[in-house]
Parts: C-alpha cells; sequence; structure tokens
C-alpha cells in the first residue's frame, strides 16, 4: 500500500508537491494524496501573505515511511499514524525584520537606593541595568516576551514585574561575587512576588480537566519548585465519554496517573495500578482525536495519544476507550490499541 500525505496549514497558502500545484491548504483545507513508497518527496509552502517566508522541505521516503533530515529546520511538524498516513501541518514563519534601534535607550522604569542604581531600559529590547558608585555591575537583556515592568527593593534584592503579550513576567536580581546575577525569572498567566522575595508564577495548560502549572522561586536559593494544580481548585465536572478519555490520556502526559485512575471504572481500578497505567500508556507527549485509524464500535470513543520520535515528528498510537456506567456518569472500562 502506497504512504498517504495529508498536509494543512496554519495560515492559508498554496502547496506545491515536487514542485507541481497540488492545491490550496489552511486551518480547515488539507491536500491528501499517495506518494511513492521509495525515493523523495519535496514539499514547497507558499503563505498568502507577504510578510510571511515559504518554507521547502525535502522527505526521503523508505519503505513507505517519511523521514525529515535531521539537520533541516522547518516551521512544520508531522504525525505518523500506523496505517501509512503522514499528516503534516505547516506553521506561518514572518520574514526577518530589519533591526531599528532607537537613537537613545529609553529607561522605562527606575530605582534608586544608597550607592545603588537600576534600571529598565528599552533598546531594541528590554534591558535591566544596574550601577553601584557610577560602576555598571549589571547589564542583561530580558527574554523577548518582557515589556515595561516596574521594579522594587526586596531585602537586599531587586525585584521586577511587568507585562508580557500573553500575561506577566517576573524577575530577581541579587548581588554576586563580581558584580550582580539574575537569581530568577519567570513568565506565566500570573506572576507574584510575596513579602519575603519568593516569585511565584501560574499558568494555564488548556487542557479539558482545568489544570494550572505552578512555579514558585524561593527567596531562600531561588531554586525552582515545580508542580500541576487544578485552576479552580477541583477537576471540572465530565460527563461525555470523549471528554473523559481526553481527560484521561492529559492526565496520563502530565505524569499525574493517580488521577488519571480517577477515569477508570471500579472494576478497572482493581485491577490497574498508577506504575501498570504509566507501562501500558508509556510516554506521552500529547493526545487528540483519532483522525487515521480503523472505525470502533458505537459505544465507544476513539482517542490517540502522540509520542515524540524526532524534534519535528510525532508518532500516533489510536486507541478505543469501552465505557460503563457508575452513578450515572461514564466511566472507562476498557482501552484497547487500534
Amino acid at each position: 500500500m502506497l504512504p498517504v500525505i495529508a498536509v494543512n496549514a496554519q495560515m492559508p497558502g498554496l502547496l506545491l508537491v515536487n514542485g507541481s500545484s497540488a492545491g490550496d491548504i489552511g486551518p480547515q483545507e488539507w491536500v491528501t494524496l499517495p506518494i511513492a513508497a521509495q525515493g523523495r518527496c519535496y514539499l514547497h509552502y507558499l503563505p498568502a501573505q507577504n510578510d510571511t517566508q515559504s518554507c521547502s522541505v525535502r522527505f526521503d521516503v523508505q519503505e513507505g515511511v517519511l523521514a525529515l533530515p535531521r539537520e533541516w529546520d522547518v516551521p512544520l511538524t508531522m504525525i505518523q499514524w500506523p496505517s501509512g498516513v503522514h499528516e503534516i501541518t505547516f506553521y506561518p514563519r514572518s520574514q526577518p525584520a530589519q533591526a531599528q534601534l532607537p537613537l537613545a535607550p529609553e529607561i522605562l522604569s527606575r530605582l534608586d537606593m544608597d550607592s545603588l542604581s537600576a534600571a529598565l531600559v528599552r533598546y531594541g529590547t528590554l534591558w535591566m541595568v544596574i550601577e553601584q558608585d557610577e560602576q555598571t555591575v549589571l547589564s542583561q537583556a530580558l527574554p523577548g516576551a518582557a515589556q515595561a515592568g516596574t521594579l522594587k527593593q526586596v531585602g537586599g534584592n531587586i525585584a521586577a514585574l511587568g507585562q508580557t503579550d500573553e500575561g506577566q513576567w517576573g524577575a530577581v536580581f541579587r548581588p554576586a561575587q563580581e558584580g550582580w546575577e539574575q537569581a530568577a525569572y519567570e513568565a506565566g498567566d500570573t506572576v507574584q512576588l510575596e513579602g519575603d522575595g519568593t516569585l511565584r508564577a501560574q499558568s494555564a495548560l488548556g487542557d479539558i480537566a482545568g489544570h494550572s502549572r505552578v512555579v514558585i522561586c524561593r527567596a531562600t536559593g531561588y531554586a525552582r519548585e515545580q508542580s500541576i494544580v487544578y485552576a479552580q481548585g477541583r477537576a471540572r465536572d465530565l460527563t461525555d465519554p470523549r471528554d473523559i478519555a481526553q481527560a484521561f490520556l492529559q492526565a496520563c502526559a502530565l505524569g499525574e496517573y493517580r488521577e488519571a485512575t480517577a477515569y477508570l471504572s471500579t472494576a478497572l481500578q482493581r485491577q490497574v495500578s498508577g506504575s501498570a497505567l504509566r507501562e501500558f500508556v508509556g510516554e506521552v507527549y500529547t493526545c487528540g482525536p483519532a483522525r487515521y485509524s480503523p472505525p470502533v464500535g458505537q459505544e465507544e470513543v476513539a482517542m490517540a495519544i502522540f509520542r515524540k520520535s524526532d524534534e519535528h515528528v510525532l508518532q500516533a498510537l489510536p486507541l478505543a476507550f469501552a465505557f460503563v456506567d457508575e452513578g450515572g456518569r461514564p466511566r472507562i472500562d476498557d482501552i484497547r490499541p487500534l
């Protein structure tokens, strides 16, 4: 059987396959066609926007399996399905803008303390600058997402808090053996600075159960601690079998196997421990609908787990979930590979 490519893109554009136009692709537009089981396959993506780069990629095809040369850095992902379908998604990459630095740095926030002064400075990107006795002891560019913020003295350290395009950022700077250093930097939906200088960041993970990732950098050493919590204090109430199957796989992807077992039927929980579940599911990068898999029974739900095998390549494992009613709620009673 010949391998099949199914190609779409996050931005509308034109797809060329081996130099010939294959049709329009976009978020909801796909080009699906068979290719030779041996040889090479060239794809060329032409986005419809002028400020977006085109992308060319060559796949080596051996025995019906597409492989991407490791040295190629291309804005795409490929999901390999057991059925022989290779699902390829292109992502837009903006044309590199010509750097235009301002004529002079712009001081956005300043903090003066005896012989020490600190400033957030905009010069192309955002910089943290600390001077002591009129000598620069720290000059460090902050990550590109960081925008203007405020400065605050916390004990003998200096903290900065500000906004990003999608949330907030925070950083703490402390004296070092030579000059000053960045002790912590975090970005998230919310970032809080506690009274003792501890930095706490929280970001919603966007999963169906409503998890958030919390990162705490405690003032005693600023070691990074990470945990997974429910954004609303508890899991969302799920009653749809497809939602329950998705929540189960997302919990496994987070390594929350004890939570995942809560979606199983009482009988299955007696048979499967958290460690056995970890061994059965394996490493999960993400999960989603089983688009290219055999049909399942009328009372079953098909989902797929995706394992990362390379920087741009995911391996799909389709699964069928069967359910039983317990107390008016569906619970997973069987899981089988498709």
